[in-house]
């Protein structure tokens, strides 16, 4: 598995905290797409994430915020059933959990069919 630059954080606080980090570049699983990120949000939990307010996940540091992103996908998982392709531009609503965040180069965002990855109206 190769890695991947993100911004995140190993510690809780305020924007200072945010670092650049190398990270395992997700594979995407059986009804997953994976997304090259070309843009992410600041949303407002995302700031609670990062003071540990909101959203931490059980899984050990590092975390890489990012609720929401943009980009192209990359990958699709075996047997996903969906009307994506590899190169369709997408959005993204991120279940972020670890190091699965939109302040990543890539990022699977979750089920296809929970349209948690959608394509981008043109």
């Amino acid at each position: 598995m190769s890695d991947m630059s993100a911004m995140g954080l190993t510690e809780f606080g305020g924007p200072e905290v945010l670092r650049a980090l190398e990270v395992p570049v997700p594979e995407p699983g059986p009804g997953e797409v994976r997304v090259r990120v070309r843009a992410a949000t600041v949303n407002p939990v995302d700031t609670m994430v990062r003071r540990g307010l909101a959203f931490v996940s059980d899984a050990p540091p590092p975390y890489v915020p990012g609720m929401e992103a943009a980009g192209i996908v990359d990958a699709i998982g075996a047997g996903t059933d969906t009307d994506l392709d590899v190169g369709d531009d997408v959005m993204a609503v991120i279940a972020t959990s670890g190091t699965r965040g939109g302040y990543a180069e890539q990022v699977v965002p979750g089920r296809v069919g929970g349209a948690n990855a959608v394509r981008a109206v043109a």
